[in-house]
C-alpha cells in the first residue's frame, strides 16, 4: 500500500506497508521486510503518556530503525521500519489501534487495527492528530546545529565517564560568562549535547550526573559561524565536589567546506584604521584586495570595493548580524567611502570561497558581522582621533601646503538593564573632515579671448578664469592653480537591546543609521554635493528546546539613499542658458585642449528598499526579500 501526505511545506511519499501482530517473534528492521510500521520522534513527556495509556503494547525496535548512524545524520532521517508484537491474550484490544512510543529514543509506531488476529496484515493510517504529532516531530528528530547565515556557534560535545564510557542523562549546563544566561541540556543515549545557534562570547561548561562529580570548562571563546567541541569527562565521586578545567576548546566547522578567515575583537580594536572603516580589515584574508575599480562616482557607488580571490566588487553580500548591508550598487558604505562601526561591531568572519548556496546571487566574498550587546557589567569607551597638517609636508606641485584636518570621535555604551535578563548597547561615531588637494587647470589664456569670437561663444569663454601659473609657449593656453577643500561630515549610531524571555527564549532587537555629506568643489566651475543616508533594522527571536529543537525567525530592513547635485562655485559667473534652475546640474562642454566645463552628472538620486522577513529552522528554511530601487538621473 502507497500513500501521498502533503504537511505544506513537506512531502513525503514512501511505502506504507503493514504489520503482523503477533506474540511470536516477529522480522527486525534490519532488511526491508514487509512487516512495516512507519515510526517517527516525539518529546519524553509525550512518549511517557502514550506508554501509559497503552499498557497492552511491547515494542520490540531493532536500533537502526530510522536507518540513522549514532549521530542522528539529518540525511537519513527518514524512517525505514519497525518491528512490533502484542502481548498474549490481548488481541483484539482497542489499545491496540493507538500511537505506540518506546525506547529512550521515543520512537512511535502509528497503525490501525480495527480487528486485529494474529497474523493478519493491517493498513495504516494517518489522521489528522497524527499529521500533526509528525510535523512537530520533524523539528526534534536530530540535534539542530546553528544555521550557517546566523552570527552565532554552537558548542557541542561528549560527556563520558573515567574508563571512557558513554553517560547519557547528564545534565549540561553553558553559561555566557559575560550575561550569566544559560542553558540546560540534557546528554542523549550516546552521551551527546550540542548548544546551537549562541552569540559570540566566553562561556564556561558544566556536566554533573548523579554519583560523579561535577566537571566545569571555562574560558571557551566561541566566535562568528564556528562550533567549539567540548567533551567532559566525569570521574566517580560526591556530586557536590567540583572539578575546574580552565582552557580553549578546539573550534571546528563540520557543516561546510567553505575558506576565509575570522577579524577578531582584538584586530578590530588594536590594529590602525584611517578612516576607521572596519571592512577594509577583510584585507587580511588571503584572497582579499581593496581595488580602485570602478573608482567613486553615482554609476559605480561609492562604498568599500572589495576583491575577493579575484571577482568584481560589485559580487560581495555584506552583512550585519544576517542583515544585508549592501546598497543599490551592491556595496557597503556611505558618500564617504567608509563603513563606520568599528565600536559596535564584535568581529566578523570573511568567507571567500565554496560557501553555502543560502548566499545565492553573490559569487564573491561573504563579509558576515556581529553586533556588540550589553553584559552584566558597565562597559564603555570614548575616543577621538585627530590628524592635521602640522606635521605634512608640500608636494612638488603645492604652491603652498593645503589645508588638512580630521576629528573623528565618539563613544559607546553598554550594560544591564535587569541583570541577567535584559541589556543594552548603543554607539556614536562621528567624522567630521577638511581635505585640501591643489588642481591644475588649462584654460584660455588672455590672447585666446581677443580678435573675433562669436558672441554667443564669448560668455562661455568668458568663463574660465586667466592662467595664473603661465602659459604653454606658443599657445594660446595656460595653467590655472587652485587649491580647493572638499569636506566630509558623517554621523553613524547604533542602538541594540538583547532580552531573555525565559529559558528558551530569546529577543534583539538592533538600529543603525548612518548620515553622511561630501561636497567636492574640485572641477573647474562647478562642485559636486553628494548625502547617503542609511537604515539597517534586524530582529530575532530564537526558541530552543534541549539539543533537539531551534527555531530562529529574523526580520531585517535595509535601506540606503543617495542624493547628489552640482553647484556653480563661489565666483563663478555664468550666462544664462535655457535651464529653469542651474543648480540641478549644468551640461558638460568639452573643447579640445581646454579642462572640461561642467559636470558630467545631474542631480542623481538612488533609493533602496530591502525587506527580508525570514524564517528558519534545523537546515531547511525560508527566506524572503523584496527590495526597490527607485532613481531619478
Amino acid at each position: 500500500m502507497r500513500s501521498s501526505i502533503d504537511f505544506g511545506v513537506l512531502k513525503y511519499d514512501g511505502h506504507r506497508g503493514a504489520g503482523y501482530f503477533s506474540p511470536a517473534a516477529a522480522p527486525t528492521c534490519a532488511g526491508d521486510s514487509p512487516a512495516v510500521e512507519d515510526c517517527w520522534l516525539l518529546p519524553q513527556p509525550a512518549a511517557a503518556a502514550a506508554r501509559a495509556q497503552t499498557p497492552a503494547i511491547q515494542s520490540r525496535v531493532s536500533e537502526p530503525c530510522f536507518g540513522m548512524s549514532s549521530s542522528s545524520d539529518w540525511s537519513n532521517l527518514w524512517p525505514r521500519h519497525v518491528t512490533h508484537r502484542v502481548a498474549p491474550g490481548q488481541l483484539g484490544n482497542p489499545t491496540a489501534g493507538r500511537r505506540v512510543f518506546h525506547g529512550p529514543t521515543n520512537r512511535v509506531l502509528v497503525y490501525r487495527a480495527p480487528s486485529v488476529e494474529e497474523g493478519r496484515m493491517v493498513p495504516m493510517r494517518i489522521g489528522g492528530l497524527r499529521i500533526v504529532a509528525f510535523t512537530l516531530s520533524l523539528f526534534a528528530a536530530a540535534p539542530a546545529p546553528a544555521l550557517a547565515q546566523s552570527t552565532g556557534g554552537s558548542i557541542s560535545g561528549t560527556v563520558t565517564d573515567g574508563t571512557g564510557g558513554v553517560l547519557p542523562g547528564a545534565t549540561v549546563v553553558v553559561t555566557h560568562t559575560e550575561t550569566s544566561v544559560a542553558r540546560t541540556l540534557v546528554t542523549d543515549a550516546g552521551g551527546r549535547y550540542v548548544a546551537p545557534n549562541l552569540p559570540p562570547g566566553t562561556y564556561a561548561v558544566k556536566g554533573t550526573l548523579e554519583g560523579f562529580t561535577a566537571v566545569v570548562r571555562s574560558g571557551i571563546t566561541l566566535t562568528v559561524g564556528r562550533d567549539a567541541v567540548v567533551d567532559l569527562r566525569l570521574t566517580v565521586g560526591q556530586i557536590s565536589d567540583q572539578i575546574t578545567v580552565v582552557g580553549e576548546a578546539r573550534t571546528i566547522d563540520t557543516k561546510t567546506a567553505s575558506t576565509g578567515g575570522l577579524i577578531s575583537t582584538d584586530q578590530i580594536e588594536g590594529l590602525p584604521l584611517n578612516g576607521r572603516s572596519f571592512v577594509e580589515l577583510a584585507t587580511l584574508t588571503p584572497g582579499v584586495q581593496l581595488t580602485q575599480s570602478g573608482g567613486q562616482s553615482t554609476s559605480t557607488g561609492f562604498g568599500a570595493k572589495l576583491s575577493v580571490n579575484g571577482s568584481r566588487y560589485t559580487a560581495n553580500l555584506f552583512t550585519l548580524d544576517g542583515t544585508s548591508l549592501n546598497d543599490q550598487y551592491s556595496q557597503a558604505g556611505s558618500a564617504s567611502g567608509n563603513v563606520l562601526g568599528v565600536e559596535a561591531v564584535r568581529e566578523f568572519q570573511v568567507l571567500t570561497n565554496s560557501f553555502s548556496a543560502q548566499y545565492g546571487h553573490h559569487t564573491g566574498g561573504i563579509v558576515n558581522a556581529a553586533t556588540k550587546s550589553g553584559t552584566n557589567t558597565v562597559h564603555g569607551s570614548v575616543f577621538e582621533f585627530h590628524r592635521d597638517d602640522a606635521f605634512d609636508a608640500k608636494n612638488h606641485f603645492d604652491a603652498i601646503k593645503p589645508p588638512f584636518q580630521r576629528n573623528q570621535f565618539g563613544y559607546s555604551l553598554g550594560g544591564p538593564i535587569v541583570r541577567g535578563k535584559r541589556f543594552f548597547f548603543t554607539t556614536y561615531e562621528a567624522l567630521h573632515e577638511r581635505l585640501g588637494a591643489t588642481h591644475l587647470f588649462t584654460v584660455p589664456s588672455e590672447s585666446a579671448r581677443g580678435g573675433t569670437v562669436n558672441p554667443q561663444i564669448q560668455p562661455y569663454l568668458q568663463s574660465y578664469p586667466l592662467p595664473n601659473d603661465g602659459v604653454f609657449f606658443g599657445t594660446a593656453r595656460g595653467e590655472y592653480r587652485r587649491v580647493d577643500q572638499r569636506s566630509t561630515d558623517e554621523h553613524y549610531g547604533m542602538g541594540r537591546i538583547d532580552r531573555q524571555l525565559n529559558a528558551a527564549n530569546q529577543l534583539f532587537v538592533r538600529y543603525t543609521l548612518d548620515d553622511a555629506r561630501v561636497d567636492d568643489p574640485s572641477s573647474l566651475v562647478v562642485g559636486s554635493r553628494l548625502k547617503t543616508r542609511t537604515q539597517f533594522l534586524t530582529a530575532e527571536h530564537t526558541m530552543i528546546r534541549g539539543s533537539s529543537f531551534l527555531n530562529r525567525v529574523q526580520f531585517g530592513f535595509t535601506r540606503s539613499r543617495l542624493d547628489g547635485v552640482d553647484y556653480v562655485l563661489d565666483g563663478v559667473t555664468l550666462p544664462r542658458t535655457t535651464f529653469t534652475d542651474i543648480t540641478r546640474g549644468i551640461a558638460a562642454i568639452g573643447v579640445t585642449g581646454l579642462s572640461q566645463w561642467g559636470g558630467d552628472t545631474t542631480n542623481p538620486k538612488f533609493h533602496r528598499f530591502h525587506l527580508e522577513p525570514g524564517r528558519a529552522q534545523r537546515e531547511a528554511g525560508r527566506r524572503r526579500a523584496g527590495a526597490a530601487v527607485q532613481s531619478d538621473v
